[in-house]
């Protein structure tokens, strides 16, 4: 097992869940929630060269250059969070748009200039705690959620009203977009609890009339319950998930319907698959006991990197860097694993 260059910044209590801006204008901007605030910070890292000649094929590694709290939004029973494509954060442009779900099933969305400008609109709908929301990647307006309530929502953002409400057959646990389409809005991935995610075309006929199309659907292995799943970025044929103790990955381009492969992933039960931003092979699981962070390589017979910590929950991949982040015990902690992957 491989180790990564580890840095930290100091964070609140109980730490319910995070997530890097995924955008490139905006990708130094965090989001973390707690039990009463979501809040906002800007972190930059430095690129530090550690080549000795021209011919190394690992040649740098990343720090932490400075951190900063930019705002913070009393929000309480935060779920899960999700960055809105018209978030910038340049010498410019200063503008930051998220969404958050809660326990109490509501959509809250909230925006910042990061001066005195502060809005927040709370969307209802759902009847249940949320347990995923998603913004269309560059259609600001356009919004998916699923709960607890056992259906998918997409909303219409400018006005707060659901566009469509679509029936799951469970639980809806994960959703992820996909672009790749370009005859329709693009595709949306849905994980639900008992083992099934679903695929469907956004097709868009206006801006209050969008249909889902069912496409395909994916099983778990045995029909193992779902905890979360996710839509590789970098290779779109790659769909990965766990259950309590196993994680799965599909590829679309082969499978028919059933994962390629099954592996234990956390003895204690599983809580998060995410696919990393850089490599299509590399994508990162929580669980238990003890809090584990592990990140797997695909190609690698041994874990890239394994950590247990005290308490925390959540994790993220920055945009474009080799690079993670972990709630941690009152700080969060970051992962560059750049020395240890092949970029």
């Amino acid at each position: 097992m491989s180790t990564s260059d580890a840095f930290s910044i100091p964070a609140g209590e109980n730490l319910t869940c995070l997530e890097f801006s995924p955008f490139k204008n905006s990708s130094n901007l965090l989001s973390y929630s707690t039990l009463d605030k979501l809040l906002l910070l800007s972190v930059e890292f430095d690129v530090i060269s550690t080549a000795k000649t021209s011919q190394e094929s690992k040649p740098h590694k990343l720090s932490l250059k400075h951190f900063e709290e930019l705002s913070s939004f009393d929000l309480t029973g935060i779920t899960c969070i999700s960055w809105s494509p018209l978030t910038k954060f340049d010498h410019f442009n200063k503008f930051a748009k998220l969404c958050v779900g809660n326990l109490q099933g509501e959509v809250c969305v909230v925006s910042t200039d990061f001066n005195d400008g502060k809005d927040l609109g709370v969307f209802i709908g759902h009847k249940k705690s949320i347990n995923c929301v998603s913004f269309h990647p560059t259609n600001e307006n356009i919004l998916a959620s699923v709960s607890d309530d056992e259906t998918l929502k997409l909303w219409n953002c400018n006005s707060g009203d659901i566009i469509t409400s679509q029936p799951l057959s469970n639980i809806g646990i994960s959703i992820s977009w996909n672009l790749a389409n370009k005859t329709c809005l693009g595709k949306l991935m849905v994980a639900e609890q008992k083992g099934k995610i679903r695929f469907y075309d956004v097709i868009k006929h206006n801006d209050e009339n969008i249909v889902l199309h069912p496409i395909r659907t994916l099983e778990s292995e045995g029909g193992e319950s779902l905890i979360a799943a996710d839509w590789n970025k970098v290779d779109k044929n790659k769909v990965g998930a766990v259950s309590n103790r196993e994680y799965f990955v599909w590829d679309l381009a082969t499978s028919y319907g059933f994962p390629e492969e099954t592996k234990q992933s956390h003895c204690g039960g599983s809580s998060s698959f995410r696919w990393s931003n850089f490599h299509s092979e590399v994508f990162m699981t929580q669980g238990r006991p003890k809090h584990e962070m592990k990140i797997h390589h695909r190609g690698y017979r041994e874990l890239i990197l394994y950590k247990s910590y005290g308490v925390g929950r959540g994790c993220s991949w920055h945009s474009f860097l080799p690079l993670c982040v972990v709630a941690d015990n009152l700080k969060l902690s970051f992962h560059d694993v750049s020395s240890v992957v092949d970029v």
